[in-house]
């Protein structure tokens, strides 16, 4: 076995078919880095029968330096099972990055280091697989951010009652009071729309995303930006209907307690006094709803999602909504109808992105993913393969000095 450059096409041939393939490790993904001033290589690693056994995308950071070094996105596409084989791909990798001039290469291997459930149970871990690469000279970086560690992961294997059911109860009720104000969602991969959406973050240029959209745009790989719209006029006519229903339910409810020969039981009373709430709760929403109908008849959009489709999975890749409208909690309904419309379609497993720890300050953005009652995959931390242990040092010390 040995380590050769592959064509864009031999690669693109293996990695769309890996069993194990993230969006990461595609061509797209590397031509998207291209339009970022890092270098595309592509390699694989061949039997004695010239068949690609495991290979890699590298990004070549562009530098003046005379060694080198790069990235492999969401590591190898490589059997991380297979011991034997993984030290092969690791010794056949440097001698070839040496050859390239490499002082080291860095990688996250795309294996989660392990797998619990809501309730923080382990269901699956691979502390082997991680200390196996420890072994055979990857250094780990031992960063302290916990939170890019971690994704929330839903793979359905059941129907979606069941999935839904198992959603917890705060999930469930925006998704719930969604529907009842009229919330649709569709598609439409406008990126001056989306990116007006998610201003608050812009941890990316807009250019990022229309990247990601010029190049994901094929049967095998594909990104679309859906959108939540509230409909002003259904969310008024409903809570019209409901402030009717109430109000006929409320005064029944008063005869019934100004009645000298009714008695006036706790059951009774306490009635009354819920319906009261509910009375003003949906005046409230009736003013609300007939304000937001004047201004804006047509409907309005409020929230949105970017995802990438990519073997049997669909990424969230970011969201975000209008500030004006945050107490409508329109992502929740956006995620599940698009949960719903990819597994109809035959995707099974759904990864709403990374999420902060439980006592992370933003403890909201943890709980509105872990409502949908994912699994947790908890990554390792980033690793280095130094190629060239000497230069590898020197730049490791300057580093540490800024």
């Amino acid at each position: 076995m040995h380590m050769i450059t592959l064509t864009e096409k031999a690669y693109n041939d293996f990695s769309k078919k890996y069993s194990k393939k993230n969006y990461k490790q595609t061509v797209e993904y590397a031509n998207v880095m291209q339009e970022f001033n890092y270098k595309k290589i592509y390699l694989g690693l061949i039997d004695d029968n010239d068949n690609v056994i495991a290979a890699t995308l590298i990004l070549e950071e562009k530098n003046a330096l005379k060694f080198k070094f790069g990235y492999a996105p969401s590591g190898f596409l490589l059997d991380f099972d297979n011991t034997e084989l993984v030290q092969i791909f690791s010794t056949e990798l440097k001698k070839y990055l040496i050859n390239l001039n490499y002082s080291y290469l860095r990688f996250k291997p795309n294996i989660p280091f392990k797998i619990l459930d809501k309730n923080d149970k382990v269901l699956k871990n691979n502390y082997n697989i991680i200390n196996n690469l420890k072994k055979l000279g990857f250094i780990s970086l031992n960063t302290s951010n916990k939170t890019s560690r971690l994704e929330a992961i839903i793979e359905i294997d059941n129907d979606l009652n069941s999935i839904y059911n198992n959603f917890n109860r705060n999930i469930k009720r925006k998704i719930k009071e969604c529907n009842l104000m009229g919330i649709t969602f569709y598609q439409e991969n406008d990126i001056n729309k989306f990116y007006n959406l998610i201003e608050k973050k812009k941890s990316k240029s807009i250019d990022y995303y229309e990247k990601l959209l010029r190049y994901f745009n094929n049967k095998e790989c594909k990104f679309n930006i859906y959108f939540a719209k509230l409909n002003t006029e259904i969310y008024l006519n409903n809570y019209r209907y409901f402030l009717k229903q109430e109000q006929d339910r409320n005064y029944k409810l008063q005869e019934k307690i100004s009645n000298l020969v009714i008695k006036k039981t706790t059951k009774l009373l306490d009635k009354k006094i819920s319906s009261d709430k509910s009375l003003n709760k949906y005046k409230n929403k009736v003013l609300e709803a007939s304000d937001l109908f004047l201004k804006f008849p047509e409907g309005l959009t409020i929230a949105t999602c970017a995802v990438i489709e990519f073997g049997d999975t669909v990424y969230f890749i970011e969201e975000g909504y209008n500030e004006k409208f945050r107490n409508i909690y329109s992502l929740s309904m956006l995620k599940w109808e698009i949960i719903k419309k990819y597994n109809m379609l035959g995707y099974s497993k759904f990864n709403l992105g990374a999420i902060p720890e439980k006592t992370n300050k933003y403890s909201g953005l943890y709980n509105s993913k872990i409502g949908f009652n994912p699994n947790i995959y908890e990554y390792s931390e980033e690793l280095d393969f130094p190629v060239n242990k000497y230069i590898y040092k020197i730049i490791t010390k300057i580093y540490q000095k800024k």
